[in-house]
């Protein structure tokens, strides 16, 4: 079933989590000023965003996006954290942004692939990590595949490894109002603006991550709008990735790992992250306040808790 922005289970449901979120409001770092959005690069096969410069022997920091989302939705964090000599990497992952549609389907291996095949065609031998949502799974995942490419890992509100709570599953009618107005498709720009204006960590963002949310569709010559990463490639990756357990143990990733939860969390329940300190203990927890989309509600202190934790 489509729900379109203007539905009442929509508006209810992105009405309600921006009243919660409107008490955090005052918490938030303030805008990001001069916010860089550079021209996308294509290399090996992923879409790339750059800001700054490695300055004597910093490593780059490699950024990963969640599902439905792109590599410009880190503008705000990678333009702040570029600021002090530091050269950001943020890509658009398979089916996403500029990157698109790629042969050999939507798992976490083929994820996993893509970015070893990107570090390798760029020559990085290591990265400090960071991944959000989904991307905070495939950051987890690459991790554990391949330790000595990753210095430092931290997960932005994370999808867990041994994904969603089966809580998502029995709300699937409140998953649906959460997700279609990110999903589209849309009739035309009317309603894409509509879809601006209900979605709770949309609303009142800065104008760079508007753009950013506009980057995940394309229009068709009849005027409609739809997105990037088509229903199937979306069911394949929640399904088998957001839904399921990651492949490979934790047990390889002895790097230093920070765990940031958003105020309403992707990791609602403590023994989440309990049993993530268990398989990790090196695990280091923050909260920040904020929506799921941390990088939209709370892009300062996302960008500073990150920064913080790579200058160790």
């Amino acid at each position: 079933m489509s729900l379109a922005p203007d539905d009442w289970r929509v508006r209810l449901t992105h009405g309600l989590a921006s009243l919660a979120a409107s008490a955090l409001r005052p918490r938030y770092g303030g805008p990001i000023e001069q916010a860089v959005e550079p021209e996308g690069r294509p290399v090996a096969r992923l879409n790339t965003l750059a800001w700054g410069e490695v300055t004597g022997d910093a490593l780059p920091t490699l950024l990963l996006h969640g599902i439905n989302a792109n590599a410009r939705y880190w503008t705000g964090v990678a333009s702040r954290l570029s600021r002090h000599g530091r050269r950001v990497l943020a890509l658009d992952l398979r089916g996403h942004g500029a990157t698109g549609p790629l042969s050999g389907g939507y798992t976490l291996e083929a994820m996993r692939d893509d970015l070893l095949a990107w570090l390798d065609a760029l020559q990085i031998q290591q990265v400090d990590l960071v991944g959000h949502s989904m991307g905070g799974k495939v950051a987890a995942d690459l991790a554990a595949a391949h330790p000595r490419r990753v210095r430092r890992l931290a997960l932005a509100d994370p999808v867990p490894p041994e994904g969603l709570h089966a809580f998502f599953d029995h709300v699937a009618a409140l998953r649906r109002a959460v997700f279609a107005p990110e999903r589209g498709p849309f009739t035309g720009a009317g309603q894409l603006a509509a879809a601006h204006r209900t979605i709770s960590w949309l609303r009142h963002a800065d104008p760079w991550m508007h753009r950013a949310f506009d980057a995940n569709f394309f229009t068709q010559g009849d005027g409609t709008i739809h997105p990037v990463l088509d229903d199937a490639a979306y069911q394949q990756l929640f399904q088998g990735v957001l839904c399921c357990p990651s492949p490979l143990p934790l047990s390889t990733v002895t790097m230093p790992v920070l765990l940031i939860r958003a105020t309403f969390s992707v990791m609602p329940f403590g023994r989440q992250v309990r049993r993530l300190k268990r398989d990790l203990p090196q695990l280091e927890v923050q909260r920040l306040p904020g929506e799921h989309s941390l990088h939209a509600t709370n892009p300062v202190g996302l960008a500073d808790a990150v920064g913080r934790f790579l200058d160790r």
